[in-house]
């Protein structure tokens, strides 16, 4: 099996350097509504791809996209003066328009499956950019609870939230809070991993226990483990996380 497709990266023609304050907004944003974009292609993998680069700065120089590797490059216009004038939710339509241009060129050249960048765009705009993902609820070992992990994301957070259902009331939790690191973000790997620990624990269990973070609803508080010793937080680095 090959490698999994990450990520589609636009590089925004911008006039502000990498120390400006809103370079780094204009590149979250973005980043932002790619990852969203992405994960609404749910799990799809464009033949013969792993990631896209959108390159506006060669609009009107490529005369097609380019393949190296499993990278593809393809060219968009791009207008900053326009881009800068819009309001938040103007902005996130823009970045929006540029990803699906680029999705259905690519589709035209390439005969993928142009449905799947169809309807990714159509979730995005029906949620109104809104990004939570709900994974599937898990039963007790005693039959009694269910619960389940959520992603919920800014352009800068990355938050996981427990949920769970009783007989008598349901609660929500937040397990983690973190920088958001968009498509490589390891709150997506914690995620696939939820599970009951006993009949009162509920959260994750990642790489044979190197992290462990779950809530008990008999104590009422959030346990976090790093390699089986009792930590205030996850060291990411230390995980070679992101």
């Amino acid at each position: 099996m090959g490698r999994p497709f990450t990520d589609i990266t636009l590089y925004n023609p911008t006039p502000y350097q990498k120390e400006d304050p809103r370079f780094f907004e204009e590149t979250a944003l973005s980043n932002y509504v790619s990852d969203l974009y992405v994960r609404k292609m749910n799990g799809y993998k464009p033949a013969g791809a792993t990631c896209v680069s959108i390159q506006p700065a060669y609009y009107g120089i490529w005369t097609k996209p380019w393949k190296f590797s499993s990278v593809i490059s393809v060219a968009t216009e791009f207008n900053h003066d326009q881009y800068e004038a819009l309001d938040k939710m103007g902005r996130y339509n823009y970045i929006l328009e540029q990803i699906q241009s680029a999705m259905i060129e690519l589709s035209n050249e390439y005969n993928w499956d142009k449905s799947v960048f169809e309807n990714a765009y159509k979730s995005v705009i029906q949620e109104n950019f809104r990004f939570v993902i709900d994974y599937p609820a898990k039963q007790s070992r005693d039959k009694k609870k269910k619960a389940s992990l959520r992603i919920e994301k800014t352009e800068t957070v990355a938050n996981l939230f427990v949920h769970i259902e009783t007989e008598q009331a349901a609660i929500d939790i937040k397990l983690l809070e973190k920088r958001n690191f968009y498509w490589y973000d390891a709150v997506y790997q914690f995620a696939k991993n939820g599970k009951w620990f006993d009949n009162d624990k509920f959260g994750f269990s990642w790489s044979k226990g190197t992290a462990e973070v779950y809530y008990s609803m008999e104590n009422k508080q959030i346990s976090i483990f790093q390699s089986g010793q009792p930590v205030q937080s996850l060291d990411f680095h230390q995980l070679m996380l992101l």
